[in-house]
């Protein structure tokens, strides 16, 4: 579920899901995927509060976005590419809720476990021979 509380309501809502490699030199981002979901055709949760178990969205049954609104969204997650942390790029995984021009993110860990595969090796300059080496 995505919800939010503004004071007047949105005229526009998606959800992003989206990857991107960003290198390691210079920072440069390339989108590697995406997913967009317009909200206001996603079903509507009815509920008196969050943690209520007896929440229900009604199937198939979309209406206006409201100022205070909370929506039931659903995509499939990728088999690939998991998050990665490398010496040449890292692969990030993100949720982005954009309402209007506005928008937030939510950081996420795509992989088994939701450990980000690390193979970062610190280089140190080994004795004298200018080399780099990885630690043991």
């Amino acid at each position: 579920m995505v919800t939010w509380e503004r004071p007047e309501a949105p005229r526009r809502a998606s959800l992003r899901l989206v990857c991107e490699a960003i290198t390691a030199g210079n920072g440069k981002i390339y989108a590697v995927a995406e997913q967009t979901l317009d909200l206001a055709a996603q079903p509507r949760v009815f509920a008196q509060a969050l943690d209520d178990p007896f929440r229900r969205s009604a199937a198939g049954e979309t209406s206006a976005l409201a100022a205070s609104d909370c929506r039931r969204f659903h995509f499939a997650g990728p088999e690939a590419p998991y998050s990665y942390a490398g010496a040449l790029f890292d692969l990030r995984w993100r949720l982005e809720l954009v309402l209007d021009d506005e928008s937030e993110i939510l950081d996420l860990v795509i992989a088994p476990g939701r450990e980000v595969a690390s193979f970062k090796r610190k280089v140190a300059a080994a004795a004298g021979d200018g080399r780099p080496s990885a630690p043991g």
